[in-house]
């Protein structure tokens, strides 16, 4: 909001205007702002064109401040005040109004409104402007009331301009910068009541806004901010705050908050079978459903009914969820057996309008107006209570002030009191002080809540409403005084002064010439005659060979300050009086006749001095020495010597490459080793690596600045010598990784691996070893054993009871030989690689001892 609202008149009703400010923001403590100007505010002057002026009884103002343009309908209302302008104690033309914001809020908005009235409040003229305050800077606006807005109403952005409605909004950097300038007349106040006007009306010098202050960017469109976060100005940048709770930033800068709704998601915690979510803007409210009763998050079934008798006198049996239960009637909850009424107002679910107070009732609330406002189709309007007479003010119309919901007494400009009762009001006589403001020679007139001033003395006459001004008489005709007479002016008389210069006075009033050669030739040299004329006189020529100096002085003609009295520029020039003769010529030159010089060419003798490597420059009078020839600089005027360029930069060479200076010039010699010439003075990097691979032997060659090296052997290589790598045999380590069972075969640099060894097969690449009697015994034959080895097998002896026969394992016929040990008389059965003893053969039994003995007889 704005902290001070200054309205400003003439100097009569400076302070009174004022006070209407104070009034509208309801101010204790206004007083007359008379320190220097605030460092940022915005100068309103308010005007308006003859034909408004004519048909207008009241102008109304009416200002609104805001964060931005698109919030103005939510602005405060910082001044709404009607006048009648010229009329006795009441602002005149133009109207002046200052406007500061409240500290630390430049970025304010304001809406200006000015309305001018006829007698029925018909609108005559209206225009509006919605501007802004630049931070350390005073502007200047100006709005005109035209009558080419006759009857043109606009809405509450926009305003008249010659009968169109048009944008209000002017960026406050197109503003024109305030200046205040006073009047003429040195020294006057507002209250001083002298000659002067005081201060006049604001000017303005169009000047443009220093482009090194920033606006405040949040003064147009809350600086894109959304509305319901605050925009700070951060050098020049709108800085937008953080979204409230319940919110979603949806572009993370706070340029748009988009409302989060809880209940999507868990039914926004209340109850998910019996509770019913309702999102609000940044939250949600819960509640039961119909039969139901708790706080939404936890809710429970009614009371179970089997008629009405069995509920509350507020509530009805109802069938929920085939259940019958109580459920209370609208306006009332509870769980059916009590009913409570539900405060509408209490919990702000009521839906009253703009100054309305809510007022709870059985199951439902009313909406009346409060205080100071009555029901108007709906909607609560202010009541002018000082037009409805409903107010405690003095009779005088003008006590009472309404205000939003209210009224306010004061008594109207020109009385004093406290505004109440029915002498709440007495008239001041402001021609007690000061003479009412009037010029002291002026008389001041007493009248109820005003003052006005009568004719003004004699030899004065009236200036305004308030002034007088000495009359002039010398303004006209020059006061009847000589032409070549001074008009002298005085309070209410006049004088004839002075003749002017080269006039004498004849009489009162007329001025006669004055011959001023009469008397020591009028001043002028006695070379120089005095030639009189009506008025004055003048000094003629000067005698030959002198020349006027000043209006009277005569001085000699010094011709040699002309060029050099026809001397030759190189020949001294001689002055005398009335003539002139020529000098000596100059070093350097010869005399030429009477008045000339000739320059004398120092260099056909010994080339002027100068060094042979060094030309010799003529000039007019002299002589130079000019620049060296090439490989020299000069030493002194005219000496050469020679240039060592190779003590600067090695004199271009390459530094690889020596320099050798000669008489005026230098060569470059030979590189250092590892590099070959490259032109006259570069050195290039001889690459070894391109000769016979820099002499080295499988290894790499490495050329560097000048040289080579040999880096790491190939790979199967190891070093031999600094030059020379030899092949290393991989198959002398661990078989060079072929494995068992299969040959390795060494290479340059490298080994292979053969085929898998007799006794081995490859087996996912490596060789493993054939079990050759796991086939066929490994061809051993029958009744032999096979024993495998890595990478072969054998076969060994017969088994027990077989012979080799020709490399064949036979059957032993163990009987055949002393009967296989089964003794005699019995019989010895032979089987494959076996024998058996059997029973004794026949006429012999087996006795105790298990031997066989012959049968005894008969047997």
């Amino acid at each position: 909001m704005l902290t001070n609202v200054v309205v400003a008149a003439s100097k009569r009703a400076s302070v009174s205007a004022f006070l209407l400010g104070c009034l509208s923001l309801f101010a204790t403590s206004c007083k007359l702002d008379t320190s220097a100007t605030p460092p940022t505010q915005v100068v309103l002057e308010i005007d308006a064109e003859p034909m408004v002026r004519e048909r207008m009884l009241t102008l109304q103002l009416h200002v609104v401040s805001s964060t931005s343009v698109s919030e103005l309908a939510k602005g405060t209302e910082t001044l709404d005040k009607r006048m009648q302008p010229g009329q006795p104690g009441e602002p005149h033309w133009p109207i002046n109004i200052t406007l500061s914001p409240e500290v630390g809020q430049s970025g304010r908005v304001i809406a200006i409104t000015a309305t001018a009235l006829s007698e029925k409040d018909a609108l005559i003229a209206e225009r509006r402007a919605i501007t802004g305050f630049i931070s350390g800077e005073v502007r200047a606006l100006k709005l005109i009331l035209s009558d080419d807005c006759f009857q043109v109403q606009c809405d509450a952005v926009s305003t008249c301009l010659t009968g169109s409605c048009g944008d209000a909004f002017i960026d406050p950097k197109n503003l024109p910068l305030f200046s205040p300038i006073r009047d003429t007349d040195a020294g006057a106040t507002p209250d001083a009541g002298g000659g002067g006007g005081g201060w006049r009306p604001p000017e303005f010098d169009g000047g443009m806004r220093d482009a090194n202050v920033p606006l405040d960017p949040c003064l147009l469109n809350h600086g894109g901010c959304d509305s319901l976060v605050s925009c700070t100005d951060q050098s020049g940048r709108a800085a937008c705050g953080a979204c409230p709770s319940g919110f979603t930033d949806t572009h993370e800068d706070g340029t748009e908050c988009v409302d989060v709704d809880e209940c999507s998601l868990d039914n926004g915690g209340c109850d998910e079978e019996h509770g019913t979510c309702i999102n609000t803007p940044g939250g949600r409210d819960c509640s039961c459903k119909a039969g139901y009763h708790g706080d939404g998050v936890n809710c429970t079934v009614n009371v179970q009914c089997q008629d009405a008798a069995s509920c509350d006198a507020q509530a009805s049996c109802k069938s929920v969820e085939s259940v019958k239960v109580c459920v209370c009637n609208t306006g009332f909850e509870g769980d059916g057996a009590t009913c409570v009424d539900v405060d509408e107002c209490l919990r702000k679910t009521d839906d009253c309008r703009d100054h309305a107070l809510c007022v709870n009732s059985p199951g439902s609330y009313t909406c009346p107006c409060t205080t100071g406002f009555s029901d108007v189709n709906g909607s609560c309007i202010d009541m002018d209570e000082c037009v409805t007479g409903q107010h405690t003010c003095d009779s005088d119309p003008m006590a009472c002030w309404n205000v939003v919901g209210s009224f306010s007494c004061l008594c109207p400009i020109g009385f004093t009191g406290d505004g109440r009762g029915a002498a709440g009001c007495v008239d001041i006589d402001e021609c007690a002080q000061n003479n009412g403001g009037c010029h002291p020679m002026r008389q001041c007139l007493n009248t109820p809540g005003s003052a006005s001033c009568g004719e003004c003395a004699a030899g004065y006459r009236a200036v305004g409403a308030w002034g007088c001004e000495d009359i002039d008489e010398c303004a006209t005709n020059n006061g009847g005084c000589d032409s070549l007479r001074q008009c002298v002016n005085s309070a209410g008389s006049v004088a004839c002064g002075d003749c002017a210069a080269g006039y004498m006075p004849s009489g009162a009033t007329s001025c006669t010439d004055n011959n001023e050669c009469m008397v020591n030739n009028g001043g002028c040299d006695v070379r120089r005659a005095c030639v009189n004329s009506p008025g004055g006189h003048s000094c003629g020529a000067c005698d030959a060979g002198y020349q006027a100096s000043g209006d009277t002085a005569c001085v000699d003609i010094n011709e040699c300050l002309t060029n050099n009295g026809g001397c030759d520029p190189n020949r001294t020039c001689v002055n005398a009086a009335g003539s002139v003769s020529c000098g000596a010529c100059a070093v350097g030159f010869n005399v030429l006749g009477t008045t000339g010089c000739v320059d004398i060419n120092e260099c056909l003798v010994l080339n002027g001095g100068c060094d042979a490597n060094r030309a010799c420059v003529n000039a007019a009078g002299s002589v130079s020495c000019g620049a060296c020839a090439t490989g020299y600089q000069a030493s002194g005027a005219t000496a050469c010597v020679d240039i060592d360029e190779c003590a600067t930069s090695n004199g271009g060479c390459d530094p690889l490459r020596q320099c050798m200076n000669t008489a005026g010039s230098r060569t470059c010699g030979t590189c250092a080793a590892g590099y070959s010439p490259s032109g006259a003075t570069g050195c290039v990097d001889v690459n070894e690596c391109t000769t016979n691979n820099g002499g080295c032997v499988n290894r790499a060659c490495v050329n560097s600045a000048g040289s080579a090296s040999c880096g790491a052997c190939n790979t199967g290589f190891t070093a031999s010598t600094a030059t020379t790598c030899v092949d290393i045999n991989e198959c002398a380590t661990n078989n060079g990784g072929c494995g068992n069972g299969r040959v390795c075969t060494n290479t340059e640099g490298s080994r292979t691996c053969g085929n898998c060894n007799a006794g081995y097969q490859d087996t996912a690449g490596s060789c493993t070893d054939i079990n050759e009697c796991a086939t066929n015994n490994g061809g051993c034959g029958a009744n032999r054993a096979c024993t495998n080895t890595a990478g072969s097998f054998s076969c060994g002896t017969c088994n027990a009871g077989y012979q080799d026969t020709a490399g064949s394992c036979t059957d032993i016929n163990e009987c055949a030989t002393n009967n296989g040990g089964c003794g005699a008389n019995r019989v010895c059965t032979n089987t494959a690689g076996t024998f058996s003893c059997g029973g004794c053969v026949t006429g012999f039994v087996q006795d105790a001892s298990g031997n066989c003995v012959a049968a005894p007889m008969g047997t």
